[in-house]
């Protein structure tokens, strides 16, 4: 791939060729020759940015992205196409988020066209014209000069009248509303007796300053100081210890320096509150989100508030690390720990790790945020790479929750329920106050078996059990989506004993509803928030502090504040306790600890029941204390000991094949490859071929090669060894491979 530096336009007489990104599986840019029309001359500034219509292949047209433009070609120059379109006035995509998307592209291992074209929101992928979103405005009667117009404006005497009665001003459907026209009030702002000026958000007093407590303070100083330095700070604050005021601090002074600031969340449905909180204090133009349910006008307008700094804070979900920032001041990834960061098919990047790399290319502080941060961050801090900031405190001196466990191995259980929790819900319900179930499994039952012989429902087209949907009447695998007719029959035995097996959310929702009926019971996963603003409409039916028992997934152990939520029980901690993926303890003391955290808020007293097999397990007693530190040391210690991450470094391979014994070979040949061509290699540093946990999914079979080394750049040289034997070797065309660098998931 060239690395020629980005050129604007030289000399009209030489030869320029276009290297641009198309998304294909092919690792490399494509070169064309500049258009003759609109002829190179009337092109001016910087190319590379810009978004083209090119020829490819038996295809008419493509779209495709300028990554740099240079006088020279890898091929002979008559060969060459033109460009049909330069479809873009200035560049859309800036150099430093070229660079960055180049630096990911190698990083991870993934074709550099796609890697640049899934960066990009849909609709600028497929060449929509940028347009910003109109700015809010209301018109308003001046106050030096409120006379009447003319005795014959009736019109316009109505209309002034009207905006004298309105002091905070109308907006232009308002007025609309009222049966006057644009024309009324441009004969009103000609005369100077009304004028039009931008506004907030509405009800928002702009700029409004938010009171921070000593911690909060010494936060944001040590953050400012560095303004302008690149420099990467942890800020493990305790749930509801006040992260997000520091961030609207931040953001304040990002505006008053006329820069920008990105906010990342690790899901869709923290987006709305968190913008709602931050409209409470800044200028609603200052303002954008990204995620994927805006529809593609939303997505466009926000593409380009930012390309014109026409936003300065922009919140949003993991690919708005992509967006066209000039002026990026501070980088925020909050919730750091939370795995939704990781893309898990594609471009398989880290946002949290990527928004790092950001930060240095655009010399600003990058801030991490959680409660229970990673170990990857806290490893990083013990190297020194990260500086630690704490917020001990709750917000309003509201004390840590009561935790108590209760054993599931004696008494009676209802449906998941132990008798113990069901008392403390009546009680706390009968105060008034809100309940939390946290059970992390969709759906009404895992399992759904026979009493007589022993058979389990499994799916046909991958090595799991099919999960109960007694709503829907059918049972459906949670890997492939392949849904199943729900059967009377045992299809083994013939017998009718057939149960469901566990519990899921539907189940417990249903015995809540019969236990405590006519309290509300409102179920919180992603099947019942999988239609538009469902999310939004649940949490309104939460704040308005009625009595109610939420149950949920982790959907709702991610930074949701629930004022008058005192009661969170947690039926599922055992969860992951004895998995054979390394990470579930990390993934079980930050669930624990973040959804026990949901509990009390300023003057109520928060109180937790976590249900547990295991009470005496070491993790469980230092999660039910809410010690995460100490919990995280140990883990790390552990770690340490079987030179896992992030004491090492890892890269998965993996091959997808119709055909087990064809994906186990290829592995093994690559394995054989790899040791053999790579300088100062050891057997010890690959591990496999072997299958994950669940081996067939959808009729595909899927084994892994792990390469792990404690030099992250000789993991780096396995990979490049396999890419060099990638482009000699044709894979076979039944199997696929993927390489995941930073797996977190080891299936």
């Amino acid at each position: 791939m060239d690395h020629q530096p980005n050129h604007q336009l030289p000399d009209p007489g030489r030869i320029l060729v276009a290297h641009i990104a198309i998304a294909t599986p092919v690792n490399r840019l494509f070169e064309y020759l500049l258009p003759d029309r609109p002829p190179t001359s009337s092109l001016t500034g910087r190319l590379a940015g810009r978004r083209v219509t090119v020829p490819f292949g038996h295809q008419k047209k493509r779209i495709g992205l300028i990554v740099r433009v240079t006088d020279h070609s890898s091929h002979p120059v008559n060969k060459l196409k033109s460009i049909i379109d330069v479809l873009d006035t200035r560049p859309i995509v800036p150099e430093i988020t070229l660079e960055l998307l180049e630096w990911a592209s190698g990083y991870y291992h993934h074709p550099i066209g796609d890697a640049i074209m899934q960066s990009l929101p849909p609709p600028v992928k497929k060449g929509t014209a940028l347009m910003l979103p109109p700015v809010p405005t209301v018109w308003q009667a001046t106050p030096e000069q409120q006379g009447k117009p003319g005795a014959n404006a009736k019109r316009q005497q109505a209309l002034l009248a009207l905006l004298v009665r309105n002091k905070g001003g109308l907006s232009p459907d308002e007025v609309k509303h009222h049966g006057f026209t644009l024309a009324n009030l441009k004969a009103l702002e000609k005369k100077g007796l009304a004028t039009q000026r931008e506004v907030t958000h509405p009800g928002i007093q702009t700029g409004t300053q938010t009171v921070l407590r000593e911690e909060q303070k010494e936060a944001l100083t040590q953050i400012t100081k560095k303004a302008g330095r690149f420099s990467i700070f942890l800020l493990q604050g305790v749930t509801g210890s006040g992260k997000t005021e520091v961030y609207i601090e931040l953001a304040h002074e990002a505006c008053r320096a006329n820069q920008q600031i990105l906010i990342l969340l690790p899901e869709i449905n923290l987006t709305p509150q968190t913008l709602a909180r931050f409209q409470r204090h800044l200028p609603a133009r200052t303002l954008c989100q990204h995620h994927s349910s805006l529809n593609d006008t939303e997505k466009i307008q926000a593409w380009a508030s930012v390309l014109e700094n026409r936003s300065a804070i922009l919140i949003g979900t993991r690919s708005a690390l992509f967006y066209p920032f000039d002026k990026l001041r501070y980088i925020i990834v909050d919730e750091e720990h939370d795995t939704s960061y990781k893309q898990q098919d594609g471009f398989r990047y880290s946002a949290r790790d990527l928004a790092t790399v950001l930060g240095k290319k655009h010399a600003c502080p990058v801030i991490l945020g959680s409660a229970t941060p990673s170990l990857e961050s806290l490893h990083n801090v013990r190297q020194k790479k990260f500086s630690h900031l704490f917020l001990k405190h709750r917000h309003g001196n509201a004390s840590q929750p009561e935790v108590t466990l209760v054993s599931t191995r004696t008494g009676q259980i209802n449906h998941g329920l132990t008798r113990e929790l069901v008392t403390r819900i009546r009680q706390h319900l009968d105060r008034g106050n809100q309940v939390l179930v946290f059970i992390n499994r969709r759906g009404y039952s895992p399992a759904y078996l026979c009493h007589d012989c022993g058979w389990i429902a499994g799916c046909h087209h991958c090595d799991s059990r099919l999960t109960l949907y007694k709503s829907r009447h059918q049972l459906r695998c949670n890997h492939c989506d392949t849904t199943y007719r729900l059967d009377r029959f045992c299809p083994n035995c013939k017998s009718l004993n057939l149960h469901p097996g566990g519990e899921g959310t539907e189940k417990v929702e249903e015995t809540l509803q019969s236990l405590f009926d006519p309290v509300p019971v409102i179920r919180v996963d992603r099947d019942s928030t999988s239609r538009k603003r469902a999310m939004q409409s649940i949490h309104d039916r939460i704040h308005t502090g009625k009595p109610c028992i939420l149950v949920g997934t982790q959907m709702l152990a991610k930074g949701h504040d629930f004022p008058n939520l005192t009661l969170v029980g947690i039926l599922s901690s055992d969860d992951g306790l004895f998995s054979s993926d390394f990470r579930a303890s990390e993934k079980v003391a930050q669930l624990v600890i973040q959804v026990a955290g949901r509990a009390g808020r300023a003057d109520k007293k928060g109180e937790v029941i976590i249900q547990t097999a295991q009470p005496d397990h070491p993790l469980i007693q230092q999660v039910s204390q809410l010690d995460y530190d100490a919990a995280a040391t140990s883990l790390l210690a552990e770690r340490s000991a079987f030179r896992l991450p992030p004491c090492t470094s890892m890269a998965i391979i993996k091959s997808d094949s119709d055909d087990n014994e064809l994906s186990l070979h290829y592995l093994q040949t690559i394995k054989t490859h790899l040791l053999s061509a790579t300088r100062q290699s050891t057997p010890s540093d690959i591990v496999g071929p072997f299958p994950p946990a669940i081996q067939r999914k959808a009729n595909r079979y899927r084994n892994l090669l792990v390469i792990q080394h404690t030099s992250r750049n000789q993991v780096q040289h396995y990979l490049h060894q396999l890419d060099s034997f990638l482009s000699t070797n044709k894979i076979a065309g039944k199997v696929k491979l993927l390489i995941d660098v930073d797996p977190l998931d080891m299936g």
